[in-house]
């Protein structure tokens, strides 16, 4: 079991940092494995249109023994296919390079990454930061001479998704009455009333808005990105304490809002639905996972107060009904990797199946909120404990495929659709690409965050400079500053973008609003962060 920790300290963990390298070592084997097995499935494959191939399950013949595939493999998709979660592969491949110290082998990680980032340059679907920020953000950063290209396909996207939504020709991403994104949908109880629908498992798109925020070359497109992030963000919040019990953090997987301009309910959350999960109204753990991630991402790239409460929120509600802080006699203390819906587990069996892409999601989630929270803040500690004890249980038997496993993935024990859930199969108990790439991801962040501790800068007193219509502060080079104007003190707003700090002691300005001064202003200050 991991041990506890201090409520106000990052403190050194030699065992955890021992199953993290080990982790990372089989990534490599298993990946190295994978390429071997896609190389072949492709040099079989007589349609050029169809190459390359990409890893999405691994066949679990004890669930399905009349699959043709060995136990263990990876069932494949078509690269001209419409498998949603396409780029976690890529991404992983760029994570090799990241990682990889033989120049000789990083250049070939490389190599393989972009054959598989390729075919998901032109993806325009739902499912963006997965197939597009998470792919093209590695290699921009890897490859200076091809930066630009890299830009342009991840801002094209981001484009995408503020598009405004016209109900007339239903067209465009964002509906402003409702401030989400999404698109029209019909629900299962009634196939014949539209609805404007949000998807959970969409929520880290607010990664592609966010990320691409800090690459626009517009500071008003960057602007519109940041605030229809946020937006989104604090107003899928809301709906989800609106859709569940009063208080209640716990996620629904569909969302639908008044679609018909004449209806008393239009652009307001009617209803939601299940689709994965167990019911209409049970949680889901890897919709929780989804919006533990896209919270918390939300949160490190704009330590909005408002959008920390959520993440708040969301975190408690994950951490609370892990099998570690099951009741009683049904506790499992150190498992910190969840039932696949929650109050299936609850209410029904406690010994039901895991989901592992869940618990690498909220992993991926927690270890960027903990980077931006203050350690001194008082849920510092308890998040960390259960960061760290979902990578005890991520890096150990039984989720990690180790050689004891014939699982070509990194982990086990994912759940895609349980067969007790609305939309059953018996592709579940397996290995998952989306889940193995956020895995890693939340071992190398977790690296990074245990060898580099952000300082927390103090926000500066501000100073108004009348003449020159500024406001002025003492800034820190390694910073970033948003200034929030208010005129009533409880209502703030953001002014503008975020200002990336001066050298220490220079004046840093921001233009007042035309017209007329704010009343009241105050500073958000955060380390410049990581892209």
């Amino acid at each position: 079991m991991p041990p506890a920790i201090s409520h106000a300290a990052f403190a050194p963990d030699p065992v955890l940092d021992d199953r993290i390298e080990v982790a990372l070592d089989l990534a490599r084997t298993k990946m190295l494995a994978t390429v071997d097995f896609l190389e072949a499935v492709n040099a079989a494959e007589t349609d050029p249109a169809r190459i390359p191939y990409f890893p999405q399950y691994t066949v679990n013949l004890d669930l399905t023994p009349d699959r043709s595939e060995p136990d263990g493999s990876w069932h494949t998709t078509r690269g001209n296919g419409g498998f949603w979660a396409r780029g976690s592969f890529a991404a992983l491949l760029w994570m090799m390079a990241e990682i990889e110290e033989d120049p000789a082998q990083r250049a070939q990680w490389q190599a393989w990454a972009k054959t598989w980032s390729e075919p998901v340059r032109g993806y325009t679907g739902n499912d963006m930061t997965v197939n597009n920020y998470a792919v093209f953000r590695r290699w921009m950063e890897q490859a200076e001479n091809e930066r630009e290209e890299q830009r342009q396909t991840i801002l094209s996207l981001a484009r995408l998704l503020v598009e405004p939504y016209d109900r007339e020709t239903n067209t465009g991403r964002f509906f402003e009455e409702a401030g989400i994104y999404g698109y029209r949908r019909r629900t299962t109880a009634e196939p014949r009333t539209w609805y404007f629908h949000a998807f959970i498992d969409h929520s880290p798109n607010m990664e592609q808005l966010l990320g691409a925020s800090w690459i626009a070359y517009d500071d008003a497109e960057a602007l519109d990105f940041r605030e229809k992030a946020v937006r989104h963000a604090l107003n899928i919040h809301q709906t989800l304490n609106a859709g569940r019990n009063p208080g209640d953090a716990g996620s629904w997987q569909r969302a639908y809002f008044g679609w018909e301009e004449t209806s008393p309910t239009y652009g307001e959350f009617v209803l939601n639905e299940g689709k994965q999960g167990w019911t209409n109204a049970s949680t889901w753990s890897r919709g929780q996972g989804w919006w533990v991630y896209g919270i918390c991402l939300a949160y490190y790239h704009t330590r909005h107060p408002d959008v920390l409460e959520a993440a708040r929120e969301a975190v408690r509600y994950y951490i609370d009904h892990l099998p570690d802080r099951y009741p009683g006699e049904h506790r499992r203390p150190g498992v910190f990797v969840p039932p696949w819906d929650f109050d299936y587990a609850f209410e029904v069996d406690f010994e039901t199946d895991y989901d592992t892409s869940a618990a690498a999601l909220a992993a991926a989630g927690m270890v960027r909120l903990l980077a931006a929270m203050n350690p001194a803040d008082p849920d510092y500690g308890a998040f960390m404990e259960a960061l760290r004890g979902t990578l005890f249980s991520l890096t150990d038997a039984p989720f990690l495929a180790t050689e004891d496993y014939p699982e070509m993935s990194i982990l086990r024990k994912g759940g895609y659709h349980h067969p007790a859930s609305l939309e059953p199969s018996s592709a579940y108990n397996n290995g998952l690409i989306w889940g193995d790439y956020f895995f890693v991801d939340a071992l190398l962040k977790y690296r990074k965050l245990r060898d580099n501790p952000p300082s927390v800068p103090e926000a500066p007193a501000v100073v108004f400079d009348a003449d020159a219509g500024m406001l002025r502060w003492p800034a820190r080079a390694d910073a970033v500053y948003q200034v929030e104007v208010s005129d009533d003190l409880r209502d703030w707003r953001d002014a503008g973008l975020p200002f990336h700090g001066a050298a220490e002691g220079e004046p840093l300005g921001s233009a007042a609003q035309p017209g007329a001064a704010p009343r009241f202003w105050r500073l958000r200050a955060w380390p410049m962060p990581e892209q």
